[in-house]
């Protein structure tokens, strides 16, 4: 296959409000992320390096102990093994990300709750 659309890429529903189309490819995971007003991809880490683009809304990120709001258009960078979490305002949020090396299928698991702290303040 050489050309197909997204629309055909079925949608998981990966945690309240957030859905997922991952296309694999042999070396490489390419997501697309979708996430309603307030939702957040809780902080979990995955084995290979991760690049995320902001296609549309605003995002939170956190990468390790930094956090940044990132508006459409902007790019994260999350290293192998590294806890990251997301979290769209109030307009929700469209992400595309990266992923290498991927392992299929994909299975998203979250970090303890000792990772969880309060998103207000500084970490």
């Amino acid at each position: 296959m050489v050309f197909s659309n997204l629309r055909r890429v079925p949608a998981e529903k990966m945690l309240p409000g957030v859905k997922v189309r991952h296309i694999y490819l042999k070396g490489m995971l390419v997501s697309v992320v979708e996430y309603e007003p307030n939702a957040m991809l809780v902080r979990h880490e995955d084995t290979g390096a991760q690049i995320s683009i902001v296609l549309e809304g605003e995002v939170e990120a956190v990468v390790g102990k930094e956090k940044k709001r990132v508006k459409a258009g902007g790019i994260v960078f999350v290293p192998p093994h590294t806890p990251h979490s997301m979290r769209a305002f109030k307009e929700g949020a469209k992400v595309v990300c990266t992923s290498s090396p991927v392992t299929k299928p994909y299975v998203f698991e979250p970090l303890p709750d000792i990772y969880e702290r309060d998103r207000s303040g500084d970490w």
